[in-house]
């Protein structure tokens, strides 16, 4: 892969603030022809650097306003019990991240929900089932004070 430099990292910062940008706007506002700067977006996209493309989606809006994160403690921590959560919980749609952590828990999950009721029937019927898991604490958010997705800077 060959680094980043200052022209690509402009680029990949005003994808991820508007991933409709035309290739016009994009190298103008990097100082390219849209030539240069297309085959610049390709080879990103080619080498992994972009992963792809998405809309961000108002969560409120679509029913999934509630979001609640949940430390898991699994009862042994290896690799066979950590295949086996991963597998299970990759298989729950309300689950939108998994991050196994060090610490005093094995993984963090972050899941959104309509509602109470909606979370208490994920947490009873598809997380607390998996097998090997010890323990869970969830922690309901109050209020975003801050969320988002860009890596890059202007």
């Amino acid at each position: 892969m060959k680094p980043l430099d200052s022209t690509d990292q402009k680029i990949l910062a005003l994808l991820e603030q508007n991933g409709r940008a035309t290739i016009v706007e994009i190298a103008e506002q990097v100082g390219l022809s849209q030539t240069p700067c297309a085959e610049r977006i390709k080879r990103m996209e080619r080498e992994g650097v972009i992963s792809g493309y998405i809309a961000t989606l108002n969560p409120e809006l679509v029913g999934r306003g509630f979001t609640i994160f949940i430390q898991v403690k699994l009862r042994e921590g290896t690799n066979q019990n950590f295949d086996i959560f991963a597998a299970a919980v990759n298989e729950i749609d309300e689950v939108l991240e998994c991050h196994m952590i060090a610490g005093g828990f094995d993984c963090l999950l972050k899941i959104s929900v309509a509602d109470m009721q909606e979370y208490r029937s994920v947490i009873i019927g598809k997380i607390s089932v998996i097998t090997g898991i010890e323990r869970t604490d969830s922690f309901p958010v109050i209020e975003v004070l801050k969320s988002g997705t860009s890596l890059m800077r202007l």
